[in-house]
């Protein structure tokens, strides 16, 4: 079938941002040989996608990846220790689809998180 395979955030230090991703989530992240790339994945393995180097973010709150998590108050006031900012709180899906907020990286990027309850 026909899905996503790989996502890729910008960042305009990747290093930074992989830190601040594998201590927000608890991915695993490897550096490419050679490259400013971070690759990271989970615990049950499988690469997620990447961290690139930009020169720029382009990024619009509207039009964002999003990571599932399982508590979204709790992500959301760790990714502010770590230096993120809250954009969106917690927000209901209407028709029973879940919540989902929006936070904005240490580096400007925006990526959504969801959550069934």
């Amino acid at each position: 079938m026909y899905g996503f395979c790989h996502v890729e955030l910008p960042a305009t230090d990747a290093r930074k941002a992989s830190e601040f991703y594998s201590s927000l989530f608890g991915w695993k992240i490897s550096k490419r040989e050679g490259m400013e790339y971070y690759i990271f994945s989970g615990d049950e393995g499988g690469v997620y996608g990447g961290i690139s180097q930009v020169k720029k973010i382009l990024s619009d709150s509207s039009v964002c990846n999003y990571v599932k998590v399982a508590d979204i108050p709790a992500i959301l006031r760790k990714a502010e220790s770590l230096g993120a900012k809250t954009t969106r709180p917690k927000t209901e899906i209407a028709g029973g689809f879940g919540f989902f907020a929006i936070l904005q990286d240490p580096q400007g990027y925006y990526l959504g998180i969801w959550a069934k309850a």
